[in-house]
């Protein structure tokens, strides 16, 4: 009968002429054929021991997303996330040789802001830029611990998945909601972790990431809408020096405000009151001390201004 189960066995045997088995379970719960090939994979119930403290367990994964267009060179993203408080990282690279080295800075930086926290654990997958080389030689003599859990058991590494695919998913909100292209989601991966660091989370009682690991409440005031215009001040040393200024390949314009060429100040720059003073800009991305914006124009995002 092609080893079809017990429950389907015994049904057969009812409603058919076929001879009632009485321990039709036992023989076939002992069949050879039916573990060897019906078996599957089931969930793996175990779990971590959750960390006591801050900073005590750090789970951290690497998202491959070489397979979509980018403005920049990096097109790999290694994330690392506090497990107590959920407060995340993340960092462009292009290859995976560099996370030993960046898993160094954010051990010391982490060290020197809070140094009665020390990092215990490192919750890595198997892969071998984690559980080989340089990280894990530096883990070894910094006394962190490497619980790369078990081999294919992606169970015991759900806190780090979880939060990547949270992030991912801020991304795609935040390039669909600028109407900006793909490419610019380096762009959007920095505003989705400071986002998401500032958000309240049912698992920390709705308090936020930021203030679980900082023990303060974050501050709002500087909270921006991606891809906002954004009206940014020009200094008087760049918008009045004598250039030619850049036109546009649509319009044929100038890109730059216009000038007077006939008034000149005492370091020989044309410059009047009918200047203008200010671009209009696009607002891409949070810096510690301001932010980063995007001449669209241009296709500039070398201009950076302080906060107001």
């Amino acid at each position: 009968m092609s080893h079809i189960s017990a429950k389907y066995m015994t049904a057969l045997t009812e409603n058919t002429d076929v001879p009632n088995f009485s321990n039709v379970e036992k023989i076939l719960c002992n069949c050879r054929r039916c573990v060897s090939t019906k078996s599957k994979w089931s969930s793996h119930l175990g779990k971590r021991t959750p960390p006591q403290c801050k900073l005590e367990v750090i789970s951290t994964d690497v998202l491959d997303l070489t397979t979509g267009p980018s403005i920049l060179n990096e097109k790999l993203i290694v994330s690392f996330h506090d497990v107590f408080s959920n407060y995340s990282i993340a960092y462009l690279i292009e290859k995976k040789d560099e996370i030993p080295r960046l898993f160094a800075n954010f051990h010391k930086w982490m060290d020197n802001q809070f140094k009665d926290f020390p990092i215990a654990y490192l919750w890595p997958d198997n892969a071998a830029e984690y559980i080989k080389g340089d990280l894990e030689q530096y883990c070894f003599q910094s006394g962190i611990d490497i619980d790369s859990g078990i081999p294919y058991v992606p169970e015991l590494h759900g806190h780090a998945e979880n939060k990547n695919d949270i992030i991912l998913t801020q991304m795609r909100c935040l390039l669909e909601e600028a109407g900006l292209k793909s490419i610019y989601w380096p762009y959007a991966l920095q505003v989705a972790i400071y986002l998401i660091n500032r958000t309240p989370l049912k698992a920390l009682n709705f308090h936020t990431p930021f203030e679980v690991l900082y023990g303060k409440r974050p501050t709002m005031k500087n909270i921006r809408v991606f891809g906002s215009l954004a009206m940014a001040h020009i200094l008087k040393e760049i918008c009045a020096k004598v250039v030619k200024q850049p036109k546009s390949k649509e319009t044929n314009r100038n890109l730059l405000p216009a000038q007077d060429p006939g008034k000149k100040n005492k370091r020989g720059h044309s410059d009047t009151k009918l200047t203008m003073r200010a671009r209009e800009y696009i607002f891409v991305t949070y810096l510690r001390s301001g932010y980063e914006l995007y001449y669209r124009q241009l296709d500039d995002f070398k201009h950076r201004y302080n906060m107001v």
